[in-house]
Protein backbone atom coordinates (compact mmCIF):
# COMPACT_ATOMS: atom_id res chain seq x y z
CA UNK A 1 0.00 0.00 0.00
CA UNK A 2 1.79 3.44 -1.02
CA UNK A 3 1.91 6.20 1.39
CA UNK A 4 0.54 8.01 -1.40
CA UNK A 5 -3.05 6.08 -1.87
CA UNK A 6 -5.82 8.30 -2.55
CA UNK A 7 -8.52 6.62 -1.68
CA UNK A 8 -9.25 3.40 0.86
CA UNK A 9 -11.45 1.09 0.10
CA UNK A 10 -11.29 -2.03 2.57
CA UNK A 11 -9.76 -1.93 5.89
CA UNK A 12 -7.59 -4.78 7.06
CA UNK A 13 -9.79 -5.93 9.63
CA UNK A 14 -10.77 -9.59 8.59
CA UNK A 15 -14.18 -8.91 7.51
CA UNK A 16 -13.42 -6.39 5.33
CA UNK A 17 -10.28 -7.61 3.52
CA UNK A 18 -11.10 -9.80 1.14
CA UNK A 19 -10.57 -13.79 0.51
CA UNK A 20 -8.95 -13.57 -2.88
CA UNK A 21 -8.46 -17.03 -4.58
CA UNK A 22 -5.17 -15.75 -5.90
CA UNK A 23 -1.87 -13.09 -5.27
CA UNK A 24 -1.32 -12.13 -9.00
CA UNK A 25 -3.19 -8.19 -8.56
CA UNK A 26 -2.36 -7.63 -5.47
CA UNK A 27 1.50 -6.27 -4.50
CA UNK A 28 1.26 -6.22 -0.72
CA UNK A 29 -0.22 -10.10 -0.95
CA UNK A 30 2.51 -11.47 -3.40
CA UNK A 31 5.20 -9.81 -1.08
CA UNK A 32 3.70 -11.79 1.78
CA UNK A 33 3.62 -14.68 0.23
CA UNK A 34 7.46 -14.21 -0.31
CA UNK A 35 8.06 -13.15 3.38
CA UNK A 36 6.34 -16.39 4.18
CA UNK A 37 8.62 -18.63 1.92
CA UNK A 38 6.05 -19.69 -0.36
CA UNK A 39 7.28 -18.08 -3.98
CA UNK A 40 9.13 -14.72 -5.30
CA UNK A 41 6.60 -11.78 -5.97
CA UNK A 42 7.42 -12.46 -9.14
CA UNK A 43 6.85 -16.40 -9.63
CA UNK A 44 3.18 -15.46 -7.96
CA UNK A 45 2.72 -12.03 -10.48
CA UNK A 46 3.93 -14.74 -14.02
CA UNK A 47 1.98 -17.45 -12.07
CA UNK A 48 4.69 -19.38 -12.69
CA UNK A 49 3.69 -20.37 -8.57
CA UNK A 50 0.46 -20.68 -7.74
CA UNK A 51 -0.45 -20.73 -3.92
CA UNK A 52 -2.76 -23.80 -2.36
CA UNK A 53 -5.94 -22.64 -0.61
CA UNK A 54 -3.73 -23.18 2.80
CA UNK A 55 -1.19 -21.01 1.84
CA UNK A 56 -3.66 -18.15 0.66
CA UNK A 57 -5.00 -18.46 3.92
CA UNK A 58 -1.82 -17.83 5.57
CA UNK A 59 -0.63 -14.96 3.30
CA UNK A 60 -4.76 -13.39 4.45
CA UNK A 61 -4.30 -14.31 8.31
CA UNK A 62 -0.86 -12.29 7.97
CA UNK A 63 -2.38 -9.19 6.56
CA UNK A 64 -5.48 -9.26 8.63
CA UNK A 65 -2.73 -9.34 11.67
CA UNK A 66 -1.41 -6.29 11.08
CA UNK A 67 -2.19 -2.66 12.14
CA UNK A 68 -2.60 -0.17 9.59
CA UNK A 69 -2.26 3.82 10.43
CA UNK A 70 -2.28 6.59 8.32
CA UNK A 71 -1.00 10.10 8.16
CA UNK A 72 -2.57 12.18 5.99
CA UNK A 73 -0.32 15.18 3.95
CA UNK A 74 -1.84 17.87 2.34
CA UNK A 75 -0.54 17.19 -0.54
CA UNK A 76 0.72 14.60 -2.62
CA UNK A 77 4.15 16.15 -2.77
CA UNK A 78 4.31 16.12 0.84
CA UNK A 79 2.97 12.76 0.90
CA UNK A 80 5.88 11.14 -1.57
CA UNK A 81 8.90 13.22 0.12
CA UNK A 82 7.10 11.77 3.77
CA UNK A 83 7.26 8.40 2.69
CA UNK A 84 11.19 8.42 1.08
CA UNK A 85 11.82 9.93 4.46
CA UNK A 86 10.11 7.04 6.67
CA UNK A 87 12.02 5.03 4.25
CA UNK A 88 16.10 6.25 4.65
CA UNK A 89 14.65 5.47 8.67
CA UNK A 90 13.78 2.51 8.41
CA UNK A 91 12.78 0.22 5.86
CA UNK A 92 9.75 -2.64 6.15
CA UNK A 93 10.46 -6.31 5.50
CA UNK A 94 8.01 -6.02 2.92
CA UNK A 95 8.26 -2.76 0.99
CA UNK A 96 10.49 -2.98 -2.16
CA UNK A 97 12.25 0.50 -3.32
Amino acid sequence: MSGKATICTTGSGSDTWPRAARCTRRPVRRNVAEHLSFASPQDVYDKVARLDAEQLAAVRAWIVGCVVAWIECDSVAEAVQLESDMKDEWLPPLTKR
